[in-house]
């Protein structure tokens, strides 16, 4: 919003023609990101160096304009509705990851660090040990266990990143929460209202059940906590985690859902069912990971491969 309202401030909305939208996308697009600071001890010293708002964030940021819009025309504030013409959307990411991706990512999350690889190539992990402060022997690495907990959580019932932070041991009112007695997660709180983004309830698997069982009693309040405190955002813990496991900058929390619904797909299992436990519609689960089933263009091949 504070982009739009600078930019469109004294125009009217007859002037969002075509030609002003793309004026608005090429002036965001010269901006640098917000999310990079600049300075001395952070990654860029010149704000020449840090990278631009991609088209993405423009389509988002004119689409609340498309909203609003359509918002005022739908209570008789504007006579014609108006078309916001919008910056072209980029193909969906198709990145998943394997279960030796994944596997690797836990690891490392859970300390282990490949040091070495044996005669066949595969790789050898370790826990490097230090001296604490009372002179025993510790992992280098405990304080990066919440990060495993956040993996196995978006891995195994395919939540979103602010949900899988948000959520908490007992019913609230604002956030999702764990109920280990029926092995339900429920995605948001008992007094929100659903929004755009639906947030249905998901079974616990047996594996994750255990686990959770496992952290009740380690945890304050919240199921995903550094040092006994709620995470607001995720980053650059997952950022070293995910250097360690050797995965590139691609992969990003979000990739654990796609990977929840990639592996479902390809196991054989209806769009529909993995639609309700994504929370989204059967439709959006054939576009995006269709492609991925086992019986995908089956009947064609078979077809055509069928002796005479």
């Amino acid at each position: 919003m504070p982009h739009l309202a600078e930019f469109f401030d004294g125009k009217m909305v007859a002037h969002a023609t075509p030609q002003v939208c793309r004026a608005y996308a090429k002036w965001r697009m010269s901006q640098p990101q917000a999310r990079f600071k600049v300075g001395p001890g952070y990654r860029f010293q010149n704000i020449d160096d840090v990278p631009r708002v991609g088209s993405q964030t423009v389509r988002r940021e004119l689409g609340v304009l498309s909203a609003a819009f359509g918002y005022a025309h739908k209570e008789h504030k504007l006579l014609y509705p108006v078309v916001v013409t919008l910056p072209d959307k980029t193909p969906g990411r198709d990145r998943w990851l394997t279960r030796t991706e994944a596997a690797h990512l836990i690891w490392v999350s859970l300390g282990f660090r490949n040091v070495a690889n044996d005669p066949k190539g595969r790789p050898i992990w370790r826990r490097p040990r230090v001296k604490g402060p009372d002179g025993e022997m510790r992992a280098e690495f405990d304080k990066s266990r919440h990060v495993a907990r956040f993996i196995l959580i978006g891995l195994y019932t395919g939540t979103r990143h602010e949900a899988i932070l948000r959520l908490k041991w007992l019913a609230t009112t604002q956030g999702g929460f764990v109920d280990l007695r029926s092995g339900i997660l429920y995605r948001r709180g008992i007094g929100e209202g659903e929004s755009a983004k639906r947030r249905t309830p998901v079974p616990l698997s047996k594996r994750l059940r255990a686990h959770m069982r496992r952290w009740r009693p380690q945890s304050v309040a919240h199921v995903v906590e550094f040092e006994g405190r709620p995470i607001d955002r995720l980053r650059r813990a997952w950022t070293t985690a995910r250097k360690a496991a050797g995965l590139g900058p691609e992969v990003t929390p979000h990739i654990l859902r796609h990977t929840f619904a990639t592996w479902a797909v390809m196991d054989g299992v209806p769009f529909s069912k993995v639609a309700m436990a994504l929370g989204t519609t059967e439709k959006v689960v054939e576009q995006v990971y269709g492609h991925h089933a086992p019986e995908h263009l089956m009947s064609v091949v078979e077809s055509v491969s069928r002796r005479r």
